[in-house]
């Protein structure tokens, strides 16, 4: 089975996913096909596609927020803070987990690694696949983890590009669904249920929106997908249908060879409406809220929700 897997944007709450996909791979050992995935989840998939989960645990095991980010003085200063480029730097995600690993872009063999990134010059919701996409695989990470506004944009033949999700957060038909995939899972970072507190705090109702928009987002791409996958075997079920009446039509063995060898070749020459069969859609979502600023990359916090991921993963193969 062409299996697939999408990793959502998160920053620091994709520790969770991490957890999820390492133990996908190395324990319930999930053979992926295709691999997709938008902002920090294209920086996910990208060691995953490499190889390095191993890796990808242990920077995350570790990472602190002044490994991913720093305020951009300089530029702040430079621009009186209103008309500066960036706030913040991400030099040193580049330095702690691109430069160090992301050195080429080979993937493993017969993979294919696919993720977006927003071109801030044209509106193009841009997508990149490896292997044979003209930007090297570094760079395009590069764009795709440079949030809008917070992290200055990469410049790409003449072109600032950024993180994708400031077009699309969750192109699941166009990256993964349309490769010919038959089994996807999707690995998000949000809960499935929120505990309703009332919120009394200015931080609290910003990351109660965050959380409703990291959920809502992959939900209404899955909701989507899975509406398509209902129109997909309706067709496929009336086109079956009509060959069969076509079929038992026939008087005699004669006119059922025939009829059988029309029916295939009508089936092959048929205008299919639809860019993709029907796939199974599993996703991998927290139950429960992760209590995780976005922006906050803390190893406690992180190896717990690397825990969290790793034991929903494995309960959901367990069901299977």
């Amino acid at each position: 089975m062409k299996t697939g897997v999408f990793l959502t944007p998160g920053a620091s709450r994709t520790a969770y996913q991490v957890g999820a996909l390492h133990a996908l791979v190395t324990e319930a050992k999930v053979h992926f096909d295709v691999i997709g995935g938008c902002s920090v989840g294209a920086l996910n998939g990208a060691f995953a596609a490499k190889g390095l989960t191993e890796n990808l645990i242990e920077i995350w095991k570790d990472w602190t927020t002044k490994d991913v980010m720093v305020l951009d003085w300089p530029a702040l200063l430079k621009g009186l803070f209103f008309w500066a480029p960036s706030i913040y730097s991400n030099k040193p995600e580049h330095e702690s987990a691109i430069i160090p690993y992301i050195t080429n872009d080979d993937i493993e063999d017969g993979l294919i690694f696919r993720f977006n990134i927003a071109s801030l010059s044209t509106g193009e919701n841009r997508i990149v696949q490896y292997p044979g996409e003209s930007i090297p695989l570094a760079t395009a990470l590069k764009a795709a983890v440079a949030v809008p506004a917070v992290f200055v944009p990469e410049e790409i033949d003449g072109h600032q590009y950024s993180d994708g999700l400031a077009i699309e957060g969750c192109t699941l038909e166009e990256i993964l669904l349309e490769t010919g995939v038959e089994r996807v899972f999707v690995l998000g970072v949000s809960p499935q249920l929120l505990a309703g507190k009332k919120l009394n705090k200015a931080s609290d109702v910003a990351q109660r929106a965050g959380d409703l928009n990291q959920y809502t987002e992959p939900i209404f791409a899955i909701e989507e997908a899975e509406y398509l996958n209902q129109q997909i075997e309706a067709w496929e079920n009336d086109y079956t249908n009509l060959e069969d009446k076509l079929v038992a039509a026939a008087k005699n063995e004669d006119q059922r060879s025939i009829v059988e060898k029309l029916v295939t070749s009508m089936r092959k020459e048929s205008n299919y409406p639809y860019k993709r069969k029907k796939v199974e859609i599993i996703p991998i979502f927290p139950r429960e809220e992760l209590g995780a600023v976005v922006t906050e990359f803390d190893p406690e916090k992180s190896n717990r929700l690397l825990k969290l991921g790793r034991e929903n993963a494995l309960e959901i193969m367990k069901n299977l």
